[in-house]
């Protein structure tokens, strides 16, 4: 169970992005007041969102990074949803084996797969940074290392209550930081988790990178 400012933070976008993501947002076109609607499956009801909810945002945001509007981005979404039948398509392994096919094939040569190639090959590359980063079970997202593998930062929603952790150590990476802010050096924290300095230096890189750390 995650609160919206903890998924803004590892997803690396705004709170008051990830909650108009979340909760859906009006806004003001040429045609007038429009609704987008969420990006993640979140029932009004539920106070938390779920490790799928997570993802979902951290894809986004990769390919918002990427310049690419929001609309593209539905629309490459509602297709995959409606034509292929890719339920919640960026929690899908299918996105990260054949995404980049479908989003360079063209309406003139294939039509049955629609105009994806608007979404674009420098949109796809951003997701992909995110989608590579996950490990999937029956295709669908089971893990996510936000820092990339060597980092060895984990996000395992069946582990430590899904809180980023240290995977060869099973220790969050909140709890390494707790000691560093607290003024330990590196190596003895290293030291008192049974770990390599470096580990210790990716967990404080990743909290600060996600600004759990105050500047």
């Amino acid at each position: 169970m995650y609160t919206a400012a903890e998924v803004a933070r590892w997803a690396q976008t705004s709170p008051q992005t990830a909650r108009r993501w979340i909760a859906g947002y009006t806004f003001t076109s040429t045609a007038g007041r429009r609704w987008s609607p969420p990006v993640t499956s979140k029932r009004a009801d539920e106070p938390f969102l779920s490790f799928a909810d997570l993802v979902e945002v951290a894809a986004v945001a990769a390919v918002r990074r990427s310049g690419l509007s929001m609309a593209k981005i539905r629309a490459a979404v509602d297709f995959l949803t409606s034509e292929l039948k890719i339920e919640r398509p960026l929690l899908s392994q299918r996105m990260l084996s054949d995404g980049r096919e479908l989003f360079i094939r063209d309406a003139a040569t294939a039509p049955h797969y629609t105009n994806l190639s608007r979404f674009g090959q420098v949109g796809f590359s951003h997701l992909e940074d995110v989608l590579r980063e996950i490990d999937y079970e029956q295709e669908l997202a089971a893990k996510w290392w936000p820092a990339g593998r060597d980092a060895q930062v984990l996000v395992d929603p069946r582990v430590n209550f899904g809180r980023p952790i240290i995977a060869t150590i099973g220790v969050r990476t909140e709890t390494l930081v707790d000691r560093f802010i607290a003024g330990l050096k590196v190596g003895e924290i290293a030291e008192q988790y049974g770990t390599d300095p470096v580990i210790v230096e990716e967990a404080v890189r990743f909290e600060n990178r996600s600004g759990a750390i105050a500047a």
